[in-house]
Formats: C-alpha cells, structure tokens, sequence
C-alpha cells in the first residue's frame, strides 16, 4: 500500500472534516426502499470479476445504490450536495482509512484508482474536441492541465498540491470527489467502452464498490455466495444446521441460510472453508457474538428453559413472560417494517398487546394445574387438551405459536 497523505491545512477537505451524515437513517427508510438499493448494489457488486469491457454496466447499478444510499443519509436530494456531505464526514474518512489499512486488496484498488486522478469532466473535453487517447495517463494529464481555460477536475484541489510538491492525495474525501466525476461522465454519456482509457477508469473505479458494501448499514449487501459454494456449504455438514441440529431442505431457500462459521464482523472471509448451513433462526439469534459470548448465552438459556418450563416454580412465570414479550416485540419491528400507514401500524401495535395479554391469561391457568403435575410443560398439554378449557386461550396459545413460540421438546 504506497504511502497515504491526509489534507493540508490550506486544502479545502482539510478543513471540513466534521460528523455530518447519520448512517442510521438508512435503517429507518421504508422497507421497500431498502429493498430496492441493497438489489441494485447486490446487481453491480456480484459482477466485480467482469472484465474492462464488462465494467460499466455493473458500476452504474452500483452507483445507483449509492445515490439512494447517500441521498438517505446525508437528508440532501441534489447529488453535489450529498456528495460534499459524504467527503466532509469525518466518520467516513475514519472508516476509510481503517479498510484502506486492514485490508489488502482494497489498498491496492485505492492505488490503482489514485493513480488515474484527477477525473476531467468529459463534457467540457468533448465540447472543445480535444480528447486525447492511445497515450500513457500522465502524458493525457499534463495536456489536459496546460489547457486555457481550465478545465473542470476532481479533486478540484489536485494542482495545488502537486504544486506544492505534496503529491496525489488519497483519503476519502479526495477519492468519493473523484469517483462522483466518473459517475457523471458516464451518466451523460460521455464515457465509450470503445476507449481503452475509459474502460482503465471506469473498471478501476468500480474495484472501489467494496467500500460502498462496507459503509451501508444494511448487512445484506454484499457479494452473492456462488451456487457451488452453497451446494459445498450445504452438505458439509449432511444438510443440518450446524448450530441446532435441525434437517434443512436445500430448496425451501427461506428456511436456511449460508452462515460464516467466523463472523465476517470478527474477520471472518467470504470463503468456500468459512461456509456451513444454518437455519433462519439461528443464524439471526448466533449474530457475531464471541465464542465466550456464545457459551454464556446457551448457559443462562438452560437455566432459563429449566426454571421456566421443567420446574413448577412460581418464579418461571418471569421468564416465561420475557419470552413471550421478546417473541411479540421482534414480531412487531418485522411487521413494522412493512407498513407506512399510521392507522394499520395502531392496529398492530393492539394486536401484539392482545397477544401478551392472551398469554399471560393462559399462564395463570396453566399455573393452577401446575399443582397436579411435574412441570408448566406438562400442565400447559392438560389445558390444551382439556374441552372444557376457554376458546380464548387455546386462541391466545395459538397466537403465539405464529410468532414462534414453541411448547415442544422444551
């Protein structure tokens, strides 16, 4: 990785750099529009093997991700003025540099890019006819610089500092400048896979997709896993997930997922020998936690099963609440998601206090068998069996059996 230089006081960024853009907007945007840019980046990002020729599809759907990603963030709808926000940001810049230092073959696509900068703007070079192609990128900058007037370039601030002697500078802000150029040189048609230096930029620019995937709050960009990679995954194990045991369908696709045995949040790869199945639930209660993070959840959790459900202890209503409150909640956030009417989210916020409600009566009642039998599972079974038991907690128990409750194998 060549060596990094961060802006000078006299260049413009080097006087910006302050928290202006809210990653967690992204979160709040509605869930279809999320939806929509974590499939466009998802289009571009799975095509990054193509070659040069191949490079200027999947970079527009990149940066059509980006656009809506950025414009969600920074609350800013004009592109220049989102782009400012974005280089301006401290918090980005720091990300920046943390990928451009750990990570290898990022560092190395930053040096290929920087290499190539500054970006002229292409309509200005077409409107005068002097474009300059077949010679080596230097030779096609200095002409260009020697042009009166000047013309338009990012980073706007690339003469100051060669002519300070400061070299190409290669931090973030420089570098989101320069890539919004190349954007808008293809938008308006102003790039040809027919130019071999076009197809240099325009490749080299979309080697930089991975940062967008890294700094875009949504975990689910990121490179589709091959159909190969997934048949490997799946049966490595005999088609179970590797954390509870269960047999998965290979096709029921929304049942099971492709898990990194090693958290790709704890350094994890995105390799064929960090692959196993597991299923949906697991995978979203697993998360990244830590291997000692893991043992004392499944710790607490026995004990949590055993006094809830295998005990008749007055103190298992607790846990037995907590579940069914946590099940309910988690319901809620996904069904939410999914709604933007304010009258249809009320009404559902009613159902899921209806449901806890529902269960706590169910409790009580289970609770008063509890006396007759070894454990609330056991009593539960009698009050369920029971005919003679109210409609409205076999339908409160029912309720919660949707939402995941469960009251087999405890």
């Amino acid at each position: 990785m060549a060596e990094r230089l961060v802006p000078p006081e006299h260049c413009p960024w080097g006087l910006k750099a302050q928290p202006v853009v809210d990653l967690q907007r992204f979160g709040l945007l509605h869930f279809e529009g999320r939806r929509l840019i974590q499939s466009w980046f998802a289009r571009g990002y799975g095509r990054l093997d193509c070659t040069p020729e191949e490079s200027f599809e999947p970079f527009i759907f990149c940066w059509i991700s980006f656009n809506g990603w950025a414009a969600c963030c920074s609350g800013e709808d004009e592109d220049w003025r989102w782009r400012d926000a974005l280089a301006a940001d401290s918090a980005l810049a720091r990300r920046f540099d943390e990928q451009d230092r750990d990570e290898k073959e990022f560092a190395a696509a930053v040096d290929d890019f920087r290499s190539l900068l500054p970006i002229f703007k292409a309509q200005q070079l077409r409107r005068r006819g002097i474009f300059l192609d077949g010679s080596s990128r230097r030779e096609i900058v200095e002409f260009y610089l020697s042009q009166r007037p000047l013309i338009s370039r990012a980073p706007r601030c690339f003469e100051d500092h060669v002519a300070r002697g400061e070299g190409i500078i290669g931090d973030w802000p420089h570098v989101v400048g320069a890539l919004y150029q190349v954007r808008c040189n293809l938008f308006h048609g102003e790039k040809a896979a027919h130019s071999e230096m076009d197809r240099l930029i325009v490749y080299s620019a979309l080697d930089l997709a991975p940062l967008r995937g890294r700094y875009t709050p949504a975990m689910t960009i990121r490179k589709p896993i091959a159909d190969k990679d997934r048949i490997k995954a799946f049966w490595r194990i005999g088609g179970v997930c590797h954390v509870c045991g269960e047999e998965l369908d290979y096709y029921n696709t929304t049942s099971w997922v492709v898990d990194h045995v090693r958290p790709r949040k704890r350094g994890g790869k995105d390799k064929a020998t960090n692959y196993l199945p597991a299923c949906v639930e697991c995978n979203g209660l697993r998360w990244a936690h830590s291997p000692t993070a893991i043992r004392r959840i499944l710790l607490l959790g026995v004990i949590a099963n055993f006094e809830g459900f295998k005990t008749r202890k007055k103190s298992g209503s607790e846990f037995r609440a907590m579940y069914a409150k946590r099940l309910s909640a988690n319901w809620l956030r996904r069904r939410m998601k999914k709604l933007e009417d304010s009258d249809e989210r009320a009404s559902l916020r009613k159902q899921a206090e209806r449901m806890i409600k529902g269960f706590v009566a169910l409790d009580e009642e289970v609770m008063k068998r509890q006396r007759t039998t070894r454990s609330w599972e056991a009593a539960l079974k009698q009050v369920l069996d029971d005919p003679m038991t109210r409609r409205s907690l076999k339908r409160a128990y029912s309720d919660l059996v949707t939402i995941g409750f469960s009251s087999k194998e405890w």
